[in-house]
């Protein structure tokens, strides 16, 4: 028993050691800023009605959409929608087509409507999404959960020793470029997230100059890039079509977002927005950007704060209720 407890405390101590060196030169913890590939798996495998609305894209859905607000506020104006069910599928800096092809994929048997959240960044930007893999079970769907609340406190709880190897050994070279990361995920009530950044040396963030600037960088990258952006247009249009001959609904959304964003993202060329795929997919859409008609508060000019996150998904209820049937079993 003596030896036991020497273990342990001698294993404290390392594990201890290790967190307070990795901290004190820069390291910084694995955050997912939003579901991980095994939540968002596991969110959208559990539905087995035809009668679900899957609000698919990258942060500003993962952060932006409460399905429990959209479903609540459906049974309220129309009961006959008591059994429609919401799913917040979005994941962060995720690219719209690989996103779409494995929601649509992941649920061939049962098709419902697919809600498909546009922004520049997901359909000609991001190339990430969440790779195809088998349905995850409960255990592996908690493990997830827990590893991500003690990755907020145990920064080198979810990096392998290659990760931390390569970190001291770069950080003996010299002092480390500072550089901003994700330092802490927030999951709300109600079945969507957010997330904090700061600098690897602790410093806070100024959130909406960092998202301007970045989105600034992806606008003149799109610009300057047209035929490549329109080929990614096009890709995301044949999904969507082929999504439509499987028996989905589609419907386009594009989020609120603050002006000064809204601004950069203005310069886009004619031929990439929402409305030009929306019309050669032939499909509806709703905008929030060309046309806000709520108050709403971003959190960092690209995502909504959470209160608004609960109101914009009321507001869609609202509008999305004329493309809906009581029923589609």
């Amino acid at each position: 028993m003596k030896s036991l407890s020497w273990a342990l405390i001698l294993s404290a101590l390392i594990i201890g050691g290790v967190e307070l060196a990795y901290r004190s030169t820069g390291g910084y913890p694995s955050i997912q800023p939003g579901w991980t590939a095994t939540e968002l798996a596991w969110m959208v495998d559990r539905p087995t009605s035809t009668n679900t609305i899957y609000v698919v894209g990258d942060s500003r859905i993962g952060w932006g959409f409460s399905p429990e607000d959209f479903d609540d506020e459906l049974k309220r104006i129309d009961p006959e929608h008591r059994h429609w069910r919401s799913v917040n599928a979005g994941f962060a800096a995720s690219g719209l087509t690989p996103l779409v092809r494995f929601v649509v994929d992941r649920k061939s048997e049962v098709p419902g409507i697919l809600v498909v959240g546009y922004s520049p960044a997901a359909v000609y930007h991001f190339k990430t999404a969440p790779e195809s893999r088998s349905a995850p079970t409960r255990q592996e769907f908690i493990d997830e959960k827990l590893g991500m609340f003690v990755a907020k406190y145990l920064y080198t709880f979810s990096w392998g020793w290659r990760h931390l190897c390569r970190h001291f050994t770069e950080s003996a070279g010299g002092p480390e470029k500072q550089i901003a990361k994700w330092y802490n995920r927030i999951e709300y009530r109600g079945g969507f997230t957010s997330a904090s950044l700061q600098w690897t040396d602790g410093r806070p963030v100024n959130v909406s100059l960092y998202q301007l600037t970045y989105y600034e960088r992806i606008l003149d990258e799109i610009i300057e890039n047209l035929p490549a952006a329109e080929s990614a247009r096009d890709r995301l249009v044949e999904v969507l079509k082929d999504a439509q001959e499987k028996g989905w609904q589609v419907i386009l959304l594009r989020y609120p977002v603050h002006e000064k964003m809204r601004a950069i993202e203005s310069r886009l060329s004619k031929s990439l927005t929402m409305e030009r795929i929306a019309s050669e997919v032939g499909c509806s859409a709703l905008d929030y950007v060309s046309t806000p008609r709520i108050e709403l508060t971003s959190a960092d000019t690209s995502h909504l704060s959470s209160w608004s996150a609960r109101v914009v998904s009321r507001q869609i209820a609202d509008d999305i209720l004329p493309y809906l049937s009581p029923t589609r079993d």
